[in-house]
């Protein structure tokens, strides 16, 4: 069993009772298309602590080990568990709820799972630490001998090569229900939109789950917008720009046309929030830029996940 159990602080804490019973079957495994993995479209049940049952089904050899990356705006963890009759077992706490304008949101978190030959340690956002030289099969001999020992039998349309070996890797989104929040975090202001420190807020409606977007492509975005705003190129400003951006004479860059990428603020600032709502502020991520590599961050860009990638749609210097 995985079990994500994260204990923080929040608000308007809920206890709902849980039990094993009635559980969903698994999701089918489709036959002759090599080995797959089968999320869920939601939770299977729950177990008494209130951990959402999401257990994926797979045709995959009973003790294949499977690494497991949970990534949200507020964790990441990694994690390791066994197929055992067609099932990867995999739970998740609903204990990262928001409180918005439009209601409360469940948890939502992007689950990963790695099938290697050797063992994989995954971290960062997807990415991989791996040893200088080959380490030994990770998979036990009862795997290595269905599936190969650096997965020569291996096919299906999830097989991917990294780092010179072969992985069977599956992801998808899960937002979990409401109604089964276990606590809850977040103010709901009290607007109306925007207030200082911005002039315009972007509409979140059609906006996808930050978890949806891969976080490595914001500094790209930024660091583009942002070279831009120097060099006076309005075409690609308006091509990275939310459509709730109507112009550009009030912004600043960094003043470089090579600025550098210093990483990523969860939700951007707590000044989204008051200013622009809990939606706005949930649906947002803040990509830091220093003019150039060695320096400090001069400028957070914050950015929302439309259904074409990453727009920019504000932006506040970096307090010293």
């Amino acid at each position: 069993m995985v079990a994500l159990v994260v204990a923080g602080a929040g608000i308007g804490t809920s206890f709902i009772a849980f039990g094993r019973s009635n559980l969903k079957p698994l999701p089918a495994v489709p036959v002759g298309h090599g080995y797959v993995i089968r999320f869920p479209d939601g939770p299977l049940g729950y177990e008494k602590k209130g951990l959402a049952i999401l257990d994926a089904a797979t045709n995959l050899p009973a003790g294949t080990k499977v690494d497991l990356y949970y990534f949200s705006a507020e964790e990441e963890n990694p994690g390791e568990t066994d197929v055992k009759d067609g099932r990867i077992p995999i739970r998740l706490w609903n204990g990262f709820c928001h409180a918005t304008e439009r209601g409360l949101e469940g948890t939502t978190m992007k689950i990963t799972a790695i099938v290697s030959p050797v063992s994989t340690e995954v971290l960062g956002g997807g990415g991989r630490i791996r040893q200088p030289a080959p380490p030994p099969p990770w998979q036990p001999p009862s795997v290595q001998a269905v599936l190969g020992p650096y997965f020569e039998k291996v096919s299906g349309d999830q097989v991917v090569e990294q780092g010179g070996q072969r992985e069977l890797v599956a992801s998808t989104l899960f937002q979990l229900p409401a109604g089964t929040c276990q606590k809850v975090y977040g103010d709901v202001p009290p607007g109306p939109f925007p207030q200082p420190p911005f002039t315009s807020c972007p509409n979140p409606d059609g906006a996808l789950p930050v978890e949806a977007g891969d976080w490595n492509t914001t500094g790209d975005v930024a660091s583009a917008f942002d070279a831009a705003l120097t060099a006076g190129d309005t075409q690609t400003l308006h091509r990275l720009a939310d459509p709730s951006v109507s112009s550009f004479g009030a912004w600043a860059s960094t003043g470089s046309r090579h600025p550098s990428w210093t990483g990523n603020v969860p939700f951007g600032d707590p000044s989204v929030a008051t200013g622009c709502g809990a939606l706005v502020h949930l649906r947002t991520v803040g990509a830091q830029l220093a003019p150039s590599d060695g320096e400090n961050a001069a400028m957070t860009y914050f950015l929302i996940l439309r259904p074409d990638g990453w727009k920019v749609w504000g932006q506040l210097p970096v307090t010293p």
